[in-house]
């Protein structure tokens, strides 16, 4: 896989046969993000300088406490005014909000996460989803604040917020990176996850 060389570059490491992929990550079979923050650090920042209006900051906020430091506290408009309601009612902890199209390719094939999507197919990568840990806790107070609970036996902590469908942004900001560290093997920037991208993540 090429990502060897696009992460020495982000991470300002040298690109030694012995560095690990992203893939290498994934290969672990775990499921976790840990490995790759490096890299979904400088995703999420061209992510908010791309598209500025289109994804908040939910936290820090009353109620609202994360599981761990690689949960990104970020999400659409619609979703952080829905995620301030329902913390109004009930306190609740996130395992899981936006990501990258890093994290979300780590998850998939880690083949350990059950019910993760296909990377550009998720709606944690368009801002709209939170995994809660007390999510039970937490239910009456998602729904009452406009979030949907659509997968309660295989995906329960899982919740659907409101806001628009930007899956494809997640998939151009991958794309975008990519080429203005690869400049000789440049894929197309149209947002979809093909072939082209797969093969470079």
């Amino acid at each position: 896989m090429k990502v060897l060389l696009f992460l020495a570059v982000i991470l300002g490491l040298p690109a030694v046969a012995g560095a690990q992929t992203v893939g290498d990550i994934a290969g672990r079979r775990k499921c976790t993000t840990a490995g790759v923050e490096g890299i979904s650090k400088q995703l999420v920042e061209l992510h908010l300088c791309m598209f500025p209006d289109s994804v908040v900051e939910f936290a820090p906020h009353p109620g609202i406490s994360m599981a761990t430091s690689r949960v990104h506290p970020l999400s659409s408009v619609a979703t952080r005014d829905a995620l301030h309601k329902a913390a109004a009612q009930v306190p609740f902890t996130v395992e899981s909000a936006f990501r990258v199209m890093t994290e979300q390719y780590v998850l998939y094939h880690s083949g350990a996460c059950g019910a993760a999507a296909t990377p550009g197919r998720s709606n944690h990568q368009t801002g709209l989803a939170v995994d809660l840990r007390n999510w039970s806790a937490a239910r009456s107070a998602m729904l009452n604040a406009g979030c949907r609970h659509p997968l309660p036996n295989s995906d329960a902590v899982h919740f659907d917020c409101p806001g628009p469908d930007m899956r494809t942004a997640s998939v151009l900001v991958f794309q975008k990176m990519w080429n203005i560290h690869n400049p000789n093997d440049r894929i197309a920037e149209d947002g979809a996850y093909g072939p082209q991208t797969s093969a470079r993540i």
